[in-house]
């Protein structure tokens, strides 16, 4: 699941917990797809927001990707401090991004380089070595 490097990052519009409409595409970017029937993600969340802070203070832009309304997203809510990450709620089938960016699975972390996607990974050790070899490459990316 998720997209291949080199696809185009789509388009996405979704409400944040507190209802404000995001819409966009992200030009550098970290997104993480998380669902609330998730077991392994209500404890990859905290860490892809630990993650996600060290990236957006080189100006990578990051989004925790809920597949569900505020109700049922409340629990992965709880554990992400306030301020420390960007929180998009996107139900299916209500909402297209999570379909755009082909997640099958949970979690799922895309990186997208420009507007165009570098990898999708399936673990956070996955993200950690993405991470670890954009910062050999001397990008922003931490």
């Amino acid at each position: 699941g998720g997209l291949p490097p080199g696809a185009p990052a789509p388009r996405f519009s979704a409400g944040t917990p507190d209802g404000e409409q995001v819409s966009g595409a992200p030009g550098t970017a970290l997104l993480g797809f998380f669902s609330p029937t998730c077991d392994s993600c209500h404890d990859h969340l905290p860490h892809f927001a630990e993650l996600a802070r060290r990236a957006a203070a080189d100006g990578v832009e990051t989004y925790a990707v809920i597949d569900g309304d505020r109700v049922a997203a409340a629990d992965l809510l709880a554990r992400v401090p306030d301020g420390e990450l960007r929180v998009l709620l996107a139900p299916r089938p209500d909402n297209p991004l999570l379909g755009g960016y082909l997640v099958d699975a949970y979690p799922t972390y895309t990186a997208v380089v420009d507007g165009v996607v570098d990898g999708s990974f399936h673990g956070v050790a996955d993200l950690h070595r993405w991470l670890a070899a954009r910062a050999g490459q001397g990008s922003h990316t931490p």
